[in-house]
């Protein structure tokens, strides 16, 4: 799988910088290049990496990388009808794991035949 390439973000400063350094070596790690954005709303980060191709059972879905500063990394599908975010797996383990561990766990998400997650979390797109 590849991504778009590039980052957008709508602040500058270290702890941004940081995070942009993180994501990226999680993107080198998995082979992938991203694009994404953080946001700073409310003091609270966040990274979106939109990926092309597929997971099993969401065919028609776009696939995104997403990293929050709670919740740590998820993979979500796109639903093509109303942009909204469906959250396939999340890696358990804490935000900031090391960039080999989240790219191989990226990689058995991107493979998974079925997802395996047990619950799906729809997300306001």
């Amino acid at each position: 799988m590849s991504v778009q390439t590039g980052f957008h973000f709508d602040f500058d400063d270290t702890a941004a910088r940081q995070l942009r350094r993180y994501v990226d070596d999680v993107l080198d790690a998995a082979g992938l290049s991203g694009y994404g954005f953080t946001d700073h709303v409310d003091g609270s980060r966040s990274a979106y990496v939109a990926v092309d191709g597929r997971v099993a059972g969401f065919p028609d879905h776009d696939v995104a990388l997403l990293w929050d500063q709670d919740d740590g990394w998820s993979v979500a599908a796109e639903d093509p009808s109303d942009g909204s975010l469906v959250v396939i797996d999340r890696l358990t383990g804490g935000p900031r794991q090391a960039p080999a561990a989240v790219a191989r766990w990226i990689g058995l998400v991107l493979r998974r035949q079925p997802p395996q997650a047990p619950q799906q979390r729809r997300l306001v797109g």
